[in-house]
């Protein structure tokens, strides 16, 4: 979880002249995720990231909410070609 994530894309999106869309906390990652990348198809768009909230190793539920998200890609890409990246942070665990 990051405190004002959503904010803080925004104001990126802002200065960078790239659209920024979100949803409501609580409602389903993956439909936002739909409704995206069916936007951009849309609009000619043709790259699209989605960032979601950070994940530990013992969330079972919230992992299996990223391979619900990755099969949400897949069946609205079709055989178009999608990447995901891991970010993560070395300061884990850290005082």
């Amino acid at each position: 979880f990051r405190a004002a994530a959503v904010k803080q894309l925004q104001l990126w999106g802002e200065k960078l002249n790239i659209q920024v869309i979100s949803a409501k906390e609580g409602s389903d990652p993956s439909s936002l995720a739909y409704n995206t990348i069916e936007s951009a198809i849309a609009k000619n768009i043709d790259e699209v990231f989605i960032d979601t909230a950070g994940r530990l190793h013992n969330q079972t539920n919230l992992k299996n909410e990223l391979s619900k998200i990755a099969r949400t890609c897949s069946k609205v890409l079709k055989d178009a070609p999608f990447y995901k990246f891991l970010i993560l942070d070395g300061t884990q665990g850290s005082s």
